[in-house]
């Protein structure tokens, strides 16, 4: 056998675990290099933060526990008056413009009880005052600038015992709900679930990656075509075998015979078996147009069924030896 194939992939790859093997390296490598990019621009991106504290909830006497005692606002008679005190701060490191509110929807606050009447108390530590509104159980604000240490504080009466939780999405900040030294509902940043799902992702194409590259690391799968020529030299009027590896299974070669000094060109077309192999003899004639030179032939295999490439797959040569 010839032991000096000229395949067109280098010898690297001839038997395919090595290929294989770097097929997985290459992996890893990107994968590490797309996750050390995610964690960069996770880090790159401003912690950004509201908190929302709820202070005492005060209620005022029942008009059914006292007898003749009667509780109104504007001439509504309530029924179990409660003064709830609540506080929103930006303790984030960067304001919150409101192009944060998501899809341009407020933070809302919802009281589970009849808002009766709110009130932005006049604080010295408030340093601005944002868009908000009641409506039902509910106080909207936004969406409006939250500037980085602000404070807003409100004053809210409702008619029943207040359970209060937020509807609050806010892109790329961190919501949390709490009462006066203990936090109750805290809010995850939209950004962070887009994040925990893109490393989701990410692990799980790596373990699909892995196991893949394993498996054809191990069992070998992934063999570059190629061809080799049992002769190395032969004479005019001789015979050169053809053998061929690799190839798509039951795939139409389309072989060509090309010696340039001679102006020799043939081709012919071989099947290769359902394990892709084929083997061929090509006869060299013993007259040719030109007179035979002494040189080195190519031979060259190219796929034509089922890929339809007609690019060069592989290729070999022998020495034409001429008397």
């Amino acid at each position: 056998m010839n032991k000096h194939p000229e395949s067109i992939t280098t010898a690297l790859f001839e038997d395919g675990a090595s290929f294989n093997a770097l097929t997985f390296i290459v992996s890893i490598v990107a994968i590490l290099v797309a996750a050390t990019a995610v964690l960069y621009q996770r880090k790159s991106i401003p912690r950004r933060r509201l908190d929302i504290t709820i202070g005492a909830v005060a209620p005022l006497a029942s008009a059914t526990s006292v007898s003749g005692l009667d509780i109104s606002h504007n001439g509504t008679s309530l029924t179990n008056p409660h003064i709830t005190g609540i506080e929103l701060k930006n303790s984030g490191k960067v304001d919150l413009p409101s192009s944060q509110f998501d899809q341009s929807e407020p933070l809302a606050i919802d009281f589970h009880a009849p808002i009766v009447e709110a009130v932005q108390e006049a604080d010295p530590l408030a340093t601005f005052r944002p868009t908000w509104s009641k409506s039902g159980s509910i106080i909207s604000v936004g969406p409006t600038l939250l500037p980085r240490g602000s404070i807003a504080s409100f004053q809210v009466l409702t008619d029943g015992e207040p359970n209060i939780t937020t509807q609050a999405e806010l892109t790329d900040t961190e919501v949390s709900i709490s009462k006066r030294g203990a936090t109750v509902t805290p809010r995850p940043i939209l950004g962070k679930r887009t994040g925990q799902a893109a490393v989701a992702i990410m692990a799980a194409f790596a373990i699909f990656t892995g196991v893949m590259s394993f498996k054809l690391i191990t069992e070998g799968s992934l063999k570059t075509t190629k061809i080799e020529i049992a002769e190395a030299s032969v004479t005019p009027g001789g015979k050169i075998a053809v053998w061929g590896k690799n190839f798509p299974s039951n795939s139409i070669v389309l072989i060509e015979l090309r010696c340039i000094g001679s102006e020799y060109h043939d081709k012919t077309e071989v099947g290769a078996n359902s394990e892709g192999g084929f083997r061929k003899v090509i006869t060299i004639p013993r007259r040719n147009p030109k007179p035979w030179e002494a040189e080195s032939c190519d031979v060259f295999a190219v796929n034509l069924y089922p890929w339809n490439q007609k690019d060069v797959i592989s290729m070999d040569h022998f020495d034409l030896q001429v008397p």
